[in-house]
């Protein structure tokens, strides 16, 4: 039962009413319209219209008759605003408000122009809807239309998709394209659909761009309801919704906006203004508050009520422009001369940042079709703020080309090639759109030129070309199909034609695939809005009609390749330049059977050869299809498989990419003439990265991570300015050994080298000049001492602060990766001494970043290595990374690590474990042998059994035992660890069992020692008489040269050389250096130079040793190590000595002496003499070696009679 209206209930606060004058009221629709609700306990409807020049307002509809006086509304003070409540009516009641005048007695029935349903046109009528019935059950997330993501739409109208022929060809309702439209659209692989305007308008030829209900689904397909179920549906399948909003213009019908009040009052009074001449429609008057109120209100009533993704906003260029498509005195300038439409432009600046605070991912999209700038750049650098814009320069420019013939289409290139000059002033959405195949311009594939066969293969092309050009792609429906006739609203698409022979269907396939490969590959969407993200590799191949470019992505460092040629030509053996080596894939041709197309390929895989063309260093032949695409992809790596530190990717562009989890920002800043700071992006909260421009080889850097001081990259490659300055970009060498294929380890026989000491000039090149040499001598492997960075000019290199850098002084990674090519010439494999234990004690931050180092472990020289405890996993990461750098990036044959007993690790697979397997699986990537070698003086043999057998599986061992058990033998001194040695027998065991001490009590270390490793093979033992310890660990580093005779030099060198081990041999001892090896550093800081002498002299005395070491930070100690034998030429010690080393050498490649496991020895404990022998399995042994240890003239212990001797 209906009552009287009542007055005294209102929805409308006071700040309402002045946010809505203001133009910044966003959510008019819970105020204004016709609201069911209940007041004082009685149910009814609230209604609110804004007629501010109204007489009098009531509200009319079947509920009364119609009856224009039954239920007026009272204006709300002056705001403009007529309510007024009615009890009894409900949901469903249709209405007008019927508006008197108060000039000329105007008096009309108008439409709600806040109803949330209208009726069906051609009615006109509204109707109280409860639109809280709509519910919430649609999705919390928008699916995302962000820059770096894959955005490809499908443009459809709702009433032409699909209809009931066999129902008068009605069309499909809400709810029935519910059934169709999101599968079928989720099975091409578009991740969009946008629909043409479903907001109510009275004609359905405008395809919804003349709307009446602003807040209202057309009913031609259903209620409020089914709309937001086809939304819902849309979402459930994965994809995003995007709406067309027409805030530039109505129609003038009048029930609607149009001089609503009689006067103007949505439009402006001014026809110069407020009517358009195109569409004969009226515009919206952008400088009354109300007004704009009144669109915002719309705008946001469809992303919060029907929770679209996107809004697309027609016919922007309309509102910017005063005088668009206007002649001559046809249009009013704005107050300062111009003919921009200033009061449109803050509407739409206030339009996007509205929404942006609101529905911070949601976006907009503007269809604007002039060269206005900044369209999608943010409002607060001068922009409209818009997240994209309609590219319609490129969409008539392709169009237009395609639309030639093939011949000419070399006069028109530049249609192809134009757009990249504008290509990323804006972020833009390529469309081929409704708009393109309506008014007689026919469908796409009509407008191809030649018989079917070239029609499609244009087609295919286009496409091609469509998708992998830099932007958002947008296809109107039926282009998927290949469409034949133009688009008509009142029919549906030709799905018959899917049935009539292979290239329809070919059409779909090819879309398919196209939306498939462009969500795949990051390198085709991600930096879509970005010129990083495309290059031209040939744009000016007019005559034959072909363009070549290649796109590439921010995450990855993959790149895809595209070739297309628009004539129908094959182009067979045709060059193209290409960005960089490596092998490519052929990822697609456009003409491929299952296309529709003939079969050609572009001729497979292939790789790039080292023949500049193009202007780039690699290139290849291909084959391109006529009319045709093809697509190469090279992999590249993700970005979390990216190197750690400065990555020149090529073209002027580096990776940068750092660990720092202890960050909240991180900036690299560019040093040089111009400072160039850039913020990198966080990635997985410990990870930063960034792809920078403009950034080359021989570029230095520091990173920024707020703490007030700029850091050196922990992963720096090289420090030419020494460990405080900053880092450089060097180039990038995938497998310079590549071709190599190295040395297996039991054909090892080791030099060590100090590269500082090694050659006057302590350089890698000055080495190099060396190496023949020692080949000569028989040497197979050379080992360098540590070569990453260090503090000042000389050191050891233990004291390295940059994992990843080598040592400007000696020649940098050029100079070292040389040293390792010049050994590969020379049949010598390359061993690098490197240190995971802990790192120098000046000049590393690494503890700045993160926990690089352990919270509860020390070494003897400094913080332990975090290796099992919080983010271990990262920091082994690192190290790891740092290995695989010089195997990879450099050639190097096997890593030595540096006392390994000093990692303290608590994990349940040991880091050892687990960098012997990547190693190993690395060498084999490469196809070549790597090693993995260690020094620890644990004598634990797990380090070299298999991780199968429950040890670290590294390849081999430096053996400390056999050192001391010979050089007690050979000297009297009882210091150290020799204390424990001097026996032969203890030489027999290490010899017979691998170790001396296996499990027995030490009195050096004072405690038990070792475990057993006699099942281990010998050639996993390096054995020594000298290496730089136990030469350089000695208070003078005095070598054994000055302290035994030269016949027990010669013995030493004997025993080491034929023992079944693998030998080394310390730089100089081959001749009989005589200089010594001292400790040195080169510090800065004093205080830690002289702290590094106190502990070094605190060491020696807890050796034994009683004389005072030369001071390490002293030049003249560095200066003492000037060799006499390097510089001083031949002399007789010299010659006598290589001749030694060179046939023991001989001797043991000819007779396999250290190769056999198998050798027996006998040892006299008496005479201080024993002997070797060994065989091939073989009843007669092979060989015996006879060592005399004590000057005696006693006999012998010989093999057992009954064998054969040579």
């Amino acid at each position: 039962m209906l009552h009287a209206v009542r007055h005294d209930v209102t929805r409308l606060s006071e700040e309402d009413l002045y946010l809505f004058a203001e133009g910044t009221h966003t959510r008019l629709y819970e105020k204004l319209g016709a609201h069911i609700m209940t007041a004082d306990g009685v149910d009814g409807t609230y209604f609110a219209v804004w007629a501010p020049n109204a007489e009098q307002v009531t509200v009319v509809g079947d509920f009364n008759g119609w009856d224009r006086t039954a239920h007026p509304l009272a204006p709300r003070s002056q705001s403009g605003i007529w309510e007024g409540f009615v009890p009894g009516i409900e949901h469903g009641t249709v209405y007008k408000y019927f508006i008197t005048s108060r000039f000329g007695g105007y008096a009309v029935e108008k439409a709600d122009p806040f109803a949330f349903r209208a009726e069906t046109p051609p009615q006109t009528a509204s109707i109280v809807w409860n639109i809280e019935k709509l519910g919430h059950s649609r999705r919390k997330e928008r699916r995302t239309t962000s820059h770096d993501k894959p955005v490809s739409i499908y443009e459809a109208h709702v009433g032409s998709f699909r209809r009931m022929t066999g129902e008068h060809n009605r069309p499909y309702t809400y709810r029935e394209l519910a059934k169709e439209l999101p599968e079928y659209v989720s099975r091409m692989g578009f991740t969009h659909v946008e629909l043409l305007p479903v907001m109510e308008h009275p004609f359905g030829g405008s395809w919804g761009y003349q709307v009446t209900g602003f807040f209202a689904p057309t009913s031609r397909y259903g209620d409020p309801e089914d709309f937001a179920f086809l939304v819902d549906a849309l979402h459930e399948a994965g994809l995003g919704v995007i709406l067309d909003w027409v805030p530039s213009h109505f129609p003038s019908d009048e029930h609607g906006l149009g001089y609503f009040d009689g006067t103007y009052l949505f439009e402006h009074a001014d026809p110069r203004k407020g009517f358009h001449p195109d569409w004969k429609s009226l515009i919206f008057n952008y400088g009354r508050g109300e007004v704009v109120s009144f669109l915002l209100s719309s705008a946001h009533f469809w992303l919060d009520r029907y929770h679209a993704d996107a809004l697309r906003v027609d016919a922007v260029a309309s509102m910017l422009y005063l005088d668009y498509s206007r002649k001559h005195g046809e249009w009013e300038p704005n107050r300062h001369g111009g003919r921009e439409n200033l009061e449109a432009i803050d509407f739409l600046r206030r339009l996007n940042e509205s929404i942006g605070r609101t529905f911070p991912d949601a976006h907009t999209i503007a269809e604007e079709s002039t060269s206005w700038p900044m369209v999608s750049r943010p409002t607060y650098v001068g922009g409209l703020g818009f997240a994209y814009k309609w590219d319609m320069g490129w969409m008539h420019d392709t169009l237009e080309y395609m639309a030639s013939d093939p011949v000419f289409r070399k006069f028109i290139h530049n249609k192809l090639t134009f757009r990249m000059m504008y290509a990323f002033s804006e972020n833009f959405v390529l469309p081929l759109s409704h708009d393109e195949v309506v008014h007689m311009k026919g469908s796409l594939i009509g407008k191809m030129k030649g018989d079917e066969w070239q029609k499609f293969a244009n087609l295919r092309v286009l496409y091609a070309y469509f998708w992998t050009q830099p932007g958002k792609k947008l296809l109107f429906m039926g282009g998927e199909i290949a469409q034949k006739a133009e688009w008509a609203h009142e029919g549906q698409l030709d799905w018959h034609l899917l049935e009539e022979g292979p290239y329809h269907v070919g059409i779909k396939r090819f879309v398919q695939t196209m939306n498939r490969l462009y969500a795949e590959k990051p390198a085709l969407h991600e930096l879509d809005t970005s010129p990083d993200g495309f290059q031209w590799i040939d744009c000016n191949d007019a005559d034959h009609s072909v363009v070549v470019y290649f796109r590439r992505a921010r995450s990855t460092d993959a790149i895809v390749v595209v070739a297309l040629n628009f004539t129908p030509v094959p182009r067979q053996r045709y060059r193209i330049g290409l960005p960089r080596g490596g092998r490519y894939h052929e990822i697609l041709s456009s003409d491929a059977v299952e296309f529709g197309g003939a079969g050609m390929t572009g001729g497979g895989d292939f790789i790039a050869e080292s023949l500049q063309h193009h202007n780039r260093h690699h290139s290849a032949e291909i084959t391109i299809p006529p009319l045709g695409a093809v697509f190469y992809y090279h992999a590249g790596l993700a970005v979390s498989d990216r190197p750690l530190g400065a990555t020149y990717l090529g073209d002027d562009r580096t990776g940068f990419r750092l660990w720092a989890p202890l960050a909240h920002r991180v900036d690299v800043v560019i040093v040089g003439e111009i400072e160039r700071r850039i913020r990198l992006e966080p990635e997985n909260g410990a990870y930063w990265h960034a792809v920078i421009d403009g950034v080359s080889p021989g570029s230095r850097y520091y990173f920024d991570i707020g703490r007030g001081t700029l850091f050196p990259d922990p992963a720096s490659r090289l420090q030419p300015e020494g460990v405080f300055g900053p880092s450089e970009v060097v180039p990038s060498v995938p497998d310079p050994a590549f071709g190599w294929s190295g040395r297996s380890l039991h054909e090892y026989v080791i030099y060590e080298m100090h590269i500082g000491t090694f050659t006057r000039e302590g350089t890698f090149d000055a080495a190099i000049r060396r190496l023949p040499e020692l080949k000569e001598l028989g040497i197979t492997a050379i080992e360098i001492m540590p070569v990453a960075a260090f503090p000042g000019t000389r050191n050891w290199g233990y004291d390295g602060a940059y994992p990843f850098a080598v040592h400007s002084g000696y020649g940098g990674p050029d100079g070292l990766r040389r040293l390792a090519a010049a050994c590969h010439s020379n049949g010598m494999a390359l061993i690098l001494d490197v240190v995971y234990n802990h790192l120098g004690p000046e000049g590393t931050h690494l503890a700045e970043f993160g926990p690089y180092f352990s919270a509860y472990h020390r070494t003897p020289w400094g913080e332990a290595v975090n290796s099992s405890g919080p983010h271990s996993d990262e920091v082994r990461k690192f190290f790891i990374e740092s290995a695989l750098y010089f195997v990879t990036h450099i050639g190097i044959d096997a890593l030595r690590l540096d006392a390994v007993n000093a990692l303290v690790d608590l994990s349940p697979r040991p880091f050892l474990e687990e960098l012997a397997e990547v190693i190993h699986r690395r060498g084999a990537e490469l196809g070549r042998q790597v090693y993995l070698m260690a020094e620890s003086d644990d004598n634990d043999p797990r380090h070299v059994k298999r991780a199968s057998d429950g040890g670290h599986g590294l390849d081999a061992l430096w053996n400390d035992d056999f050192h001391h058990a010979l050089l007690a033998l050979l000297t009297t001194e009882r210091t150290g660890a020799l204390v424990d040695h001097g026996r032969v027998e203890h030489l027999a065991k290490a010899i017979r069992e691998n170790f001396v001490f296996t499990g027995q009590y030490s009195q050096f270390k004072k405690r038990r020692h070792g475990r057993s490793g006699a099942d281990l093979d010998p050639r996993s033992m390096i054995v020594f008489a000298q290496n730089h310890d136990q030469v350089g660990n000695r208070p003078a580093g005095d070598r054994l040269s000055t302290r035994v005779s030269f016949d027990k030099q010669k013995l030493a060198a004997a025993v080491v050389l034929l023992s079944p081990f693998l030998p080394l041999v310390f730089m100089g001892e081959e001749y009989g250096e005589t200089a010594p090896f001292p400790y040195f550093t080169d510090f800065a800081d004093a205080a830690l130079a002289e702290a590094v002498e106190r502990g070094r002299k605190a060491d020696l005395e807890r050796f034994g040793f009683t004389e005072a070491p030369p001071i390490p930070q002293d030049q003249a100690t560095f200066q003492k190590r000037a060799s006499t034998g390097i510089y001083a030429g031949e002399n007789t010690m010299r010659s006598y000595w290589n001749g030694t080393v060179r046939s023991c050498n001989c001797v043991g490649k000819t007779r396999h002496l250290r190769r056999d496991a198998t050798g027996t020895l006998w040892h006299s404990r008496t005479n201080g003499c024993f002997s070797f022998a060994g065989g091939r399995a073989n009843p007669k042994l092979s060989w015996c070696t006879i060592f005399r240890i004590e000057p005696s003239t006693s006999s012998c212990l010989c093999p057992p009679a009954r064998t054969e001797w040579h």
